[in-house]
């Protein structure tokens, strides 16, 4: 196995252990301390083989506990600083990276550079932090702004099996939200010296614009955006759905591709200089730089700098006569990333990056053994097919855990969308080139061209993603599934690298713990007897769900696709039955139900029956006031649940008032959560 991949294994092992052991952060310091002196051993043991590389690789493991305690601590710091003026307004200096729009308005990802409150003088943070408004406030990316806002820590989902955000956006160091004071407009700073990568970006916002005076529909402006230069923010909902569906989004990340056609474009560039080797170190910089440069234009993004590094050790090694295995190359630009930020290995870009090109390395060759046609458009197709299904192998597993979907189609939509990409970026570059020479014919020929080129893919994709059975969806696989899949493949290469056949042996005992694993949870699962109040703004949904089948009882604004992902995420469960079923586990008269031993009522109306039992809860998802009054006299009610729909009713401060007269806890699912209640 090449060294480096040793290397960046035993560095995320390091990694792993800090974050999943939690290590704590005062233990740094022995950590520090041990791994200098088993430096020292390794160093007095050099001559000893095995003991020498086996203190390496410790050394390593106890550097990626390091780092990832360094950073931790360090977001530690700042996050203290900020959780005292938590819900509190600060006058702030922030800097805008993106801008998107969002259901409710726009999602602004900034960095908060320094803020002053009435506890503190002005403090220089650099946090970053996801800003909230109803409006644009006319905010541009890439610029700084002054602006009163109101910080508050980001939280935990509210309803459960949702995806927790708060974990998955911690992952990229945020750890706070915030929202722009209506009162107070944020005024734009200027004369503000830009950094290296502000002045990138700045680059990347001129050329969109370039471009995009060429391109006729904002359709194609948008994709060239993102495909090109990697800003995303321009795509439409559809776009996204439609590459999703085909398998084939990942055609709209900067990757390797780009990096190759950038340092292609560099090589022809270079093409006059004679003696190649007497100016090796001249060319090497030249290509480095444009390498480089184009990582930061497209925002430095985890595949471009991931092909960035490793041309760039591919250009120095052989420079210097140096060759080895590409392993080598991705095991070093792994241990470079991990290093500058461990939060990396745990981002979904990361993992997919790299297993892509760790699985088409793997694959695509022992794949091609098997049968290669010998018609050239042939083999063209099946070469293209061939690495669709090598990426897949490696990455699939993660797309069913993280989506639980799957899309059938990615070999087709490889097919196309591959060459029309690779035309699309040719042409972006031609277009950039001549724009700059003012030669309009040919610049409306190459335009005309892209936009043929970007209708004809954005076409497919879209009659891609509707044929029949395009994408598997509601499929998913628990932790445990996801690791003994990897160890399924893991056995599988080194069965074929090594032709070490003892190991296949362990292929049916993992299947056998698998299976058995995975039977327990689904009994477990399938087990509960819940009822569920969750939480939606403005919407309302409810269900029981008893010996696995999910039985609503109450909905309001929710779509049935919306609420078939609910119930798969909450219990894996297909079946939905509803109030009118003869199956269902409960009893039900004028908005009173009974549930086994338990009394409970949802929004009662008129006439109103008085119980003799006491009502274990009393769940409201509307606003009549009167009627709940009525209830609440008549009636011994326990606890009061309050869904999304009184979120922004101006009622609801009346009914905090009548439960406090009467003496009855409130669960207001904004603040709360989700209301569980186990029977």
């Amino acid at each position: 196995m090449p060294p480096f991949i040793k290397l960046s294994f035993f560095f995320i092992l390091g990694i792993s252990f800090s974050r999943v052991l939690g290590i704590p952060i005062s233990l740094s310091g022995d950590i520090i301390i041990l791994s200098i002196l088993t430096f020292v051993l390794t160093i007095r043991t050099i001559h000893k083989k095995y003991k020498c590389t086996s203190l390496i690789f410790l050394t390593t493991i106890m550097m990626g506990i390091i780092q990832s305690q360094i950073q931790i601590s360090n977001h530690f710091s700042k996050n203290s600083i900020l959780e005292e003026i938590t819900n509190q307004e600060a006058f702030s200096i922030i800097k805008i990276n993106s801008v998107s729009k969002t259901m409710f308005g726009y999602k602004f990802d900034a960095v908060l550079k320094a803020f002053e409150s009435e506890a503190h003088d002005l403090k220089e943070i650099g946090s970053k932090i996801i800003l909230y408004s109803s409006d644009s406030l006319q905010i541009q990316e890439n610029k700084y702004y002054a602006a009163v806002i109101k910080i508050r820590l980001l939280e935990n989902p509210k309803n459960p099996c949702m995806p927790n955000f708060k974990n998955i956006l911690a992952n990229k160091n945020i750890f706070f939200q915030g929202n722009f004071v209506k009162t107070k407009t944020p005024i734009e700073l200027k004369n503000k010296k830009l950094s290296i990568k502000e002045w990138f970006i700045k680059i990347r916002q001129k050329a969109i614009i370039k471009i995009s005076r060429h391109l006729q529909s904002d359709k194609s402006k948008a994709i060239v955006a993102a495909l090109v230069f990697g800003d995303k923010t321009q795509l439409s909902k559809k776009t996204k759905e439609a590459f999703t569906d085909s398998g084939s989004i990942h055609i709209l990340a900067v990757s390797g591709l780009h990096v190759g056609l950038v340092y292609s474009i560099v090589l022809m560039l270079t093409f006059f200089i004679q003696d190649k080797n007497k100016y090796a170190i001249i060319i090497l910089l030249i290509n480095a730089s444009c390498i480089l440069s184009y990582m930061f234009i497209t925002g430095l993004s985890t595949s471009v700098t991931r092909a960035s590094i490793m041309i760039i050790l591919f250009l120095i090694g052989r420079s210097f006569g140096k060759f080895t295995s590409l392993f080598n190359f991705i095991g070093l630009a792994a241990l470079i990333i991990l290093f500058e930020n461990p939060n990396e290995l745990f981002a979904v870009s990361f993992q997919f990056s790299f297993l892509a090109l760790i699985s088409i390395l793997f694959f695509y060759k022992r794949l091609e053994s098997f049968y290669c046609p010998t018609n050239k458009i042939c083999r063209y197709i099946y070469q293209l097919i061939l690495v669709s299904i090598s990426a897949q192998i490696l990455v699939f597993p993660l797309v069913i855990f993280y989506f639980n979907q799957f899309p059938m189609y990615f070999w087709l939509s490889g097919i196309i969308a591959v060459p029309l990409s690779f035309l699309t970026i040719v042409l972006t570059f031609s277009l950039l080139l001549f724009s700059l020479l003012n030669l309009e014919f040919i610049n409306f020929t190459i335009a005309s061209l892209m936009d043929f080129c970007i209708n004809i893919m954005h076409i497919s994709m879209a009659k891609i993603s509707q044929l029949p059975l395009s994408t598997l969806e509601q499929i998913s696989i628990s932790p445990f599934n996801l690791f003994s899949v990897y160890a399924l493949l893991i056995i599988i290469i080194i069965t074929l690298s090594f032709r070490i056949k003892e190991v296949i042996f362990l292929l049916p005992l993992i299947i056998i713990i698998n299976s058995a694993f995975t039977v327990i949870l689904k009994n477990k699962s399938w087990k509960k007897s819940e009822l569920v109040v969750y939480h939606f703004n403005k919407k309302s949904y409810i269900h029981i769900n008893e010996n696995g089948q999910v039985y609503e009882l109450f909905s309001n604004g929710m779509t049935d696709k919306v609420i078939e992902n609910i119930t798969f995420k909450y219990n894996h469960c297909h079946y939905i039955c509803n109030q009118d079923s003869d199956e269902k586990p409960f009893e039900q008269k004028s908005g009173l139900f009974k549930w086994k031993e338990t009394i409970f009522s949802i929004n009662p109306i008129r006439p109103i029956y008085n119980c003799s039992r006491p009502i274990a809860f009393l769940i409201l998802t509307k606003n009549d006031i009167e009627d709940i009054s009525h209830f609440i006299s008549n009636n011994e009610v326990n606890k009061i649940i309050l869904d999304g729909s009184w979120h922004y009713s101006k009622e609801k401060k009346e009914i905090l008032k009548l439960a406090e007269r009467h003496a009855i806890p409130v669960h207001d699912t904004y603040s709360k959560g989700a209301f569980i209640f186990s029977n």
